[in-house]
């Protein structure tokens, strides 16, 4: 999924509270022809979730802990911890790319190949 894709849908799940509404609502979607039909649900629930989750959950949804998500993304451990315990803001900005490469390391639960028709 391109991120351009993964930040309108992650923009429309911060607009909604209730996961079921939010996968009700999408409908049939032309990029869903890409995935297969049972991953969807799965897809469109790990966005709900990481766009509704803090940064620590986030992180620990991929089973890293404060000092390797440090390395992975070159950010000061200080920084991470900071952002943790809401000493320091997360721009949205950012929150959204983070989610994004989160989400990338999560794509080994669903396939991204195009469904033969």
């Amino acid at each position: 999924m391109d991120y351009e894709l993964f930040a309108e849908l992650h923009l429309q799940a911060t607009e909604e509270k209730d996961l079921d509404m939010y996968i009700g609502e999408r409908g049939w979607q032309e990029w869903m022809d890409n995935f297969p039909p049972a991953s969807l649900g799965t897809i469109l629930k790990n966005i709900f979730d990481l766009a509704h989750g803090d940064l620590k959950s986030n992180r620990e949804r991929i089973g890293l802990n404060q000092k390797q998500f440090s390395g992975k993304y070159n950010i000061p451990v200080t920084t991470v911890g900071k952002w943790e315990r809401e000493e320091r803001e997360l721009s949205p900005w950012l929150k959204v790319l983070i989610d994004y490469s989160i989400f990338g390391s999560m794509e080994n639960f669903y396939s991204t190949t195009k469904v033969e028709e």
